[in-house]
């Protein structure tokens, strides 16, 4: 009982649904023209990630949360 354990169960019980959009809309923006022009400067996967992709899909995970 407890608000710490509200906030454990929903916590756990809801990260799947988060991690599922996260992945979906990274392998949507995989393939795009500006991920395979930055892949083809020799940019790194993580780079990618958090500089072209994040900033894309952020506005979902925020609604989402």
């Amino acid at each position: 009982p407890g608000i710490h354990s509200i906030i454990i169960a929903i916590s756990i019980s809801s990260w799947m649904e988060t991690a599922r959009l996260v992945r979906s809309r990274i392998m949507q923006y995989k393939n795009s023209d500006f991920v395979i022009h930055a892949k083809l400067q020799g940019a790194t996967s993580l780079y990618i990630i958090f500089t072209h992709i994040f900033p894309i899909i952020i506005g979902q995970i925020i609604i989402k949360i």
